[in-house]
């Protein structure tokens, strides 16, 4: 319908799509991080506790879904402290344990990048992590 629009988003380049615009989005800055994690969370919640909601933003490195899970687990454990959150994802055992809410995760987005690797990419991945680097 005129004057209608839709809004697409895709890992991959959509191509051949007629009269799409493509815009390629990076990591959000850290002051848009903490306006999105202030938005889901709270204001309050993060503006009692800034230094923590900046570990969070670090520790999530500025990926969108990490950053509305996080600010979804404070709003709904409302007797969490900022510093808990930022403390349990301090572990980078458990990190993506903690970037799970309801139906969305972290661990999916990555195992689905994962699985569209060529077998020799995945080979090389997985012995990049066994060097025991940060």
């Amino acid at each position: 319908a005129p004057g209608c629009g839709v809004i697409v988003t895709s890992r991959n380049r959509l191509a051949g799509l007629a009269g799409a615009a493509v815009l390629d989005l990076g990591l959000l800055p850290n002051q848009d991080a903490l306006r999105l994690l202030e938005k889901v969370a709270g204001d309050e919640r993060v503006a009692a506790d800034p230094e923590a909601a900046r570990r969070i933003v670090r520790q999530c490195g500025g990926l969108p879904l990490a950053l509305r899970i996080c600010g979804a687990r404070l709003a709904s454990r409302r007797q969490w402290s900022v510093a808990r959150l930022a403390d349990r994802l301090a572990g980078e055992q458990r990190r993506l344990d903690e970037l799970a809410v309801g139906d969305q995760e972290v661990r999916a987005g990555i195992a689905l990048s994962y699985d569209l690797l060529p077998p020799e990419a995945r080979t090389a991945l997985r012995r990049l992590g066994l060097l025991g680097l940060p």
